[in-house]
């Protein structure tokens, strides 16, 4: 059906059928109305040029200026009282940001002003067209579009990100090739943010937007994913579904992994291993294993990874996966069997008692088999539904579990713990969103809950949320102020961000608590040598591998501080260790074949090399696979 489109921005309601005469919105005269509409005293709006969730976007001419083309941006606010008062507020402050940037490829800002319930940005009118009509027109983009894209439009982002700024909807509808010279602009700054921000609202993309985006906390290297996933969807022309059910090609939402090196390959196509290799690097899931900086991309596009010696840094040991006996919550916490005695079925007292006993025994199986009769009798007993998914977690079931604590859930919408224990499977599957999700309802429902902070934390960890999981660390420390643990974990994220200091202070709190874990040795020993202190570092290393001789992550580390001391032979021996202990880590064999390479044993280097890049491909760690392949080449090796 046609539609005739009112053009008052005021207008709740603008599309009408074209029979009508009056605007079903506004009652205004549609043949008025459909051709211009005046609007705040100063412009004459003549189109729509689009519409979405947040507002529309009106073409217009500024009766101030000699009808000039502007672009005026309607943003809808959801909210009433303090809560408009204080959008305003914000949109006013961001809106003086914006109007101080002065870039040849940002639109001008001339105006901007709130008018009722909703918020009104005028910017200057770019004759062109976007990148998304451009494919439309042309088809894929080849590797050379690909690069003009990224030398025009990084230099953007350092100049945006220098000012404190982030776009935080970059995407092929928003960048636009200006007709007049074929300079690409960077438009569409609705969603603009300080860095300095809080969590902000879920403006978005699905399909270009990184987690940590999508959270609620953008930084700088989020623009970087977006430009990079702009980068892969016009190389592949694969591009989000609007049906979510539907797979995207080129990114598994399950495994979190990008897929378009396949993709392309499917269809006969190639970039270069360079293209490639920062395009992969941009597109990282953990925003902290990015470029940091649209300044450090340019540099690596001026000085290519080949040209230079890469080195692996050793990793630190991993936040443990949530474990059952420390902070999942898929424990049988004793006040979940309080109110048993009140069930009246005959024989399910008996029953839920002889559960526990079982449960208490180890016998996940007999349990499981005591709690189905105890629900047969009574099917609206949410205990026994959490009880059989605790002892189907146990048994490693997360997808039967699942279903168990669904079943709780729906019986017992307030049963906090089922919520929680729900996430921890979901956890385990690998659905981190889904586990933050039921975290925040175990904490809405029970606000004291440490367990529940320590699990969403880990999640947020997981999926390189560092700030996010610190917070709920601290609130964690709070409640549970002795749980070593904690402490570590916070380390960990605090070390990512780069605060090595805070790091080491964290891991000091936890060795005092629990002075028996190698865990918190190892990871104390990579922040000291990061601050330069490798002796500090190697006493660290010695003391965990003292308590746990067969952890291989600080043989492994070790072995990089002796090589930086100037041990090499030390260094290999360590490197011996680690691989021993630990077959299938990829990291000891690229860090011994750096050694056989400097020491010309060429045979060993390569044999190291392969093997590094053989477990990193298995491991999907694209970039140090293609690290691997980078020396094998130094080597005169294909692969």
């Amino acid at each position: 059906m046609s539609i005739l489109y009112c053009l008052n921005p005021e207008c709740s309601h603008p599309q009408n059928p074209t029979h009508y005469s009056y605007c079903q919105g506004c009652g205004g005269n549609l043949s008025q109305t459909s051709q211009s509409y005046s609007f705040h005293s100063r412009y004459l709006i003549v189109g729509v040029l689009g519409e979405g969730a947040f507002g529309r976007t009106y073409q217009a001419k500024d009766l101030n200026f000699n009808r000039k083309p502007r672009v005026i941006k309607k943003f809808i606010a959801q909210m009433q009282g303090a809560a408009l008062e204080k959008s305003k507020e914000l949109f006013q402050r961001e809106a003086e940001k914006l109007d101080e940037l002065k870039h040849e490829q940002i639109p001008t800002v001339y105006d901007y002003f709130s008018q009722g319930n909703s918020l009104y940005l005028v910017q200057e009118f770019i004759e062109g067209e976007t990148l998304l009509q451009e494919y439309q027109r042309e088809g894929r983009f080849s590797e050379q579009k690909i690069k003009e894209i990224l030398q025009q439009l990084l230099p953007v982002l350092v100049y945006l990100h220098s000012k404190g700024l982030i776009h935080r909807d970059i995407k092929p509808d928003n960048l636009m090739r200006r007709r007049s010279d074929g300079k690409l602009m960077l438009i569409d700054f609705g969603g603009i943010k300080e860095q300095t921000s809080q969590m902000g609202t879920g403006l978005y993309t699905p399909g270009y937007a990184a987690y940590e985006h999508i959270m609620g906390s953008a930084v700088a290297a989020s623009d970087l994913y977006s430009l990079a996933a702009t980068c892969v969807r016009l190389l592949t022309g694969c591009f989000p579904q609007s049906n979510n059910n539907l797979p995207d090609p080129v990114y598994d939402v399950n495994q979190r992994r990008w897929l378009w090196q396949s993709v392309l390959k499917s269809q006969k196509r190639s970039i270069s291993d360079f293209w490639a290799n920062l395009l992969n690097k941009m597109l990282e899931d953990k925003s902290s294993q990015r470029y940091q900086s649209a300044s450090e991309v340019l540099t690596v596009l001026n000085n290519p990874p080949s040209s230079r010696t890469v080195v692996q840094p050793p990793p630190v040991s991993p936040p443990p996966q949530i474990k059952i006996s420390t902070t999942s919550g898929i424990t049988r916490r004793k006040w979940l069997y309080n109110g048993i005695g009140m069930i009246v079925f005959g024989g399910v007292i008996g029953l839920a008692i002889y559960s526990i006993g079982n449960y208490n025994l180890g016998d996940n199986q007999g349990a499981i088999a005591d709690q189905n009769q105890a629900i047969k009798l009574n099917s609206d007993d949410a205990v026994a539904y959490h009880n059989n998914g605790v002892d189907k977690y146990n048994l490693g079931d997360n997808q039967g579990a699942i279903k168990d604590f669904n079943q709780a859930i729906q019986i017992n919408p307030d049963y906090a713990n089922a919520y929680y224990d729900r996430g921890s499977a979901k956890s385990n599957l690998g659905d981190k969103l889904g586990a933050i999700a039921d975290y925040n309802q175990a904490i809405k429902l029970n606000p004291d809950d440490a367990d529940a902070y320590i699990s969403r934390g880990l999640a947020k960890y997981n999926l390189g949320h560092n700030q996010g999981a610190i917070a709920d660390y601290n609130q964690a420390i709070k409640l549970k102020p002795d749980y070593a643990n904690t402490y570590f974990w916070r380390g960990v994220a605090k070390s990512q961000l780069g605060d090595k200091q805070g790091a080491i202070a964290d891991y000091n709190q936890a060795i005092k608590l629990n002075p028996d874990d190698a865990d918190f040795y190892n990871n104390r020993g990579w922040a000291k040598y990061n601050l330069g202190d490798k002796q500090g570092a190697i006493k660290d290393y010695n003391q965990a591998i003292k308590l746990n001789p067969d952890f291989a992550f600080p043989y492994n580390n070790r072995g990089w501080a002796k090589y930086n001391l100037g041990d090499k032979q030390g260094a290999i021996a360590d490197y011996n260790q680690a691989i021993k202990l630990k077959s299938d880590f990829a990291v000891p064999y690229y860090n011994r074949g750096l050694i056989y390479k400097e020491l010309n044993d060429n045979e060993k280097a390569i044999k190291d090399f392969r093997q590094a890049a053989k477990l990193h491909q298995q491991q999907n760690n694209q970039t140090w696979y293609q690290n691997s392949l980078d020396r094998l080449k130094e080597l005169g090796v294909s692969n």
